[in-house]
């Protein structure tokens, strides 16, 4: 029951409000991708570390659903779904229902899973192929053990192991751990049970054709592979600067961070010297695979892009712990185990986090509540910009406007600036685009401004907002906000994690430029005529 009513709490957390918010940041390295054709996409290997796996299954979306922000997230969105309920249903076979139930509760609420799960890039489907291989593992192993038929789960091994490093490169650790694991496990099967085993030949032989099927994979696009590789490993710019900054991120704070760090080793442990030899390897093995991948290539990127990066050892982590706590409280022999267990995880898991942004709490600026701070929370952020438009006070008391047109995109950090306008004006917020529309982007989060036939249509906005100097306002925003921060009381986690914030990147948007606004503001009068509403900032315009 508890496991079933965790799949579908985590169905409406995912669902809810997913095409409501534009694209963000990474989500932006995609948005052409679905535009190519097939030999192109399979032939390339971008700058930003994606191949063909990701655009391939959201041109299949875009066909289903029609173009736009929800076809873009469909994929991860349904990953993540289906994550929860394998998760429950291969963890119920390894340590049994009420810790695999547990564990799925509290991968429903994690801001980690939730947030990549809501998100155009390929980590949510990453970590369903990961708990994929586990299961089939598994049920290879067993099917060997018994002397049935196992090479049909041997088969599903190999895809699953090839595919993962293809749909990222940071799968690879967890496959090649699997594959130690597994020809470990049969050394070990084979030098007790003898020739009745089938010992280590189909485990390497499945692993084998699963590095075949990822090299086979990257083969058309080898050389965009080799020059991304060389780039990031030599790239020591940046780097975390704490471990523990990897952890909160990825534990959803310090609390479950403290528990999953020290429980889950602690009870991998336990649970081997208790005889649990076969699932605490794999669950060991789950676990080290992506931290053994970060330590030997160190790739360049901030706490989030590592925490992001061991998202696939995140399921395993919670399974090992509620696995632990069980074991412990069993052992101890309290009275009613199921309920003391079950009571000691949704404490150090599921409350600590269940008030996320993304959750329970409150999705601040609903319209732009997918950037980063859905996974940190930086409260400097959230202080009304005292530099902010005088309009957008206007606009927060007039119950006739819906829906503002911000007619310059930001596509980085800086929209939070447009985060804090909304956070005081509580209205919807769509932006402008001036190139041609792709099918990722062809819904009502973007209007098109492309065109004179595009600005003679019909707007689906109340307001439109044109900035004079939109790169001037977030520059002083972010002085703002780093004015409002106060780091003098932060330790080394929190510093760590503000240097993704050190500054907007607003001079990497054409758009924010004074001669750009000069350019807008132009075709709007002469769409619109005279601006309902100027001063020193801004134009706006009332459309309806």
């Amino acid at each position: 029951m508890v496991a079933w009513a965790s799949v579908v709490l985590g169905a409406v957390l995912r669902v809810r409000g997913v095409g409501a918010t534009p694209l963000f940041d990474d989500e932006y390295h995609t948005r052409y991708s679905v535009e190519e054709g097939l030999s192109s996409l399979i032939a390339t290997f971008d700058a930003h570390g994606s191949h063909a796996a990701l655009p391939l299954v959201q041109n299949l979306s875009i066909a289903l659903l029609g173009p736009g922000v929800v076809s873009m997230r469909a994929v991860s969105v349904a990953a993540g779904v289906l994550t929860l309920a394998l998760l429950f249903a291969v963890g119920r076979r390894l340590v049994g229902d009420g810790p695999a139930a547990l564990a799925t509760l509290a991968l429903a609420v994690s801001p980690a899973h939730l947030f990549y799960s809501r998100f155009g890039r390929g980590y949510a489907l990453l970590v369903l192929i990961a708990a994929l291989l586990v299961g089939v593992l598994h049920r290879a192993t067993q099917a060997q053990r018994r002397g049935g038929s196992a090479w049909p789960w041997w088969s599903a091994v190999a895809v699953c192991a090839g595919v993962l490093p293809w749909v990222h490169l940071s799968g690879a650790g967890f496959s090649l751990a699997m594959g130690v694991y597994a020809i470990a496990a049969g050394a070990a099967e084979r030098s007790t049970a003898g020739a009745r085993s089938g010992g280590v030949v189909p485990a390497a032989a499945a692993f084998g054709a699963g590095a075949l099927i990822c090299a086979l994979l990257y083969s058309p696009a080898w050389d965009g592979l080799q020059e991304f590789a060389g780039r990031v490993a030599n790239n020591a710019t940046w780097r975390p600067a704490t471990v523990s900054g990897v952890a909160l991120l990825l534990f959803g704070g310090a609390i479950p961070a403290v528990v999953c760090g020290i429980g889950a080793p602690a009870s991998l442990v336990g649970s081997f010297r208790r005889g649990h030899r076969e699932t605490s390897g794999l669950l060991a093995a789950a676990l080290l695979g992506p931290l053994a991948m970060l330590a030997f290539t160190r790739p360049y990127g901030s706490e989030y892009a590592w925490s992001r990066y061991l998202l696939t050892a995140l399921p395993f982590a919670l399974l090992a712990v509620t696995w632990g706590i069980h074991l412990a409280v069993e052992r101890a022999a309290i009275p009613a185990t199921a309920l003391v267990s079950s009571l000691a995880s949704v404490g150090f898991l599921v409350a600590p986090v269940a008030w996320g942004p993304l959750a329970f709490g409150r999705v601040s600026a609903p319209a732009l509540g997918n950037t980063y701070l859905a996974l940190h929370p930086v409260e400097a952020f959230d202080v009304p910009h005292p530099g902010t438009p005088r309009l957008y006070a206007d606009l927060a008391r007039d119950t006739g406007t819906h829906r503002i047109l911000e007619a310059q995109p930001l596509l980085s950090r800086a929209v939070l600036l447009y985060r804090n306008y909304a956070l005081q004006h509580g209205k919807d917020v769509v932006f402008g685009w001036f190139e041609t529309l792709p099918a990722s982007q062809g819904d009502d989060r973007y209007v098109d401004l492309s065109s004179a036939a595009a600005w003679n249509s019909e707007i689906e906005a109340d307001v439109l907002v044109v900035h004079r100097d939109l790169e001037r306002e977030v520059k002083s925003y972010w002085r703002f906000v780093h004015g409002e921060a106060d780091r003098e009381n932060w330790g080394p986690t929190e510093r760590g994690l503000w240097q993704l914030y050190r500054d907007s990147r607003v001079e990497d948007h054409p758009t924010a430029k004074p001669q750009f606004a000069l350019e807008i503001e132009r075709l709007a009068r002469r769409r619109f005529g005279v601006p309902d509403y100027t001063d020193e900032q801004v134009w706006a315009w009332r459309l309806r």
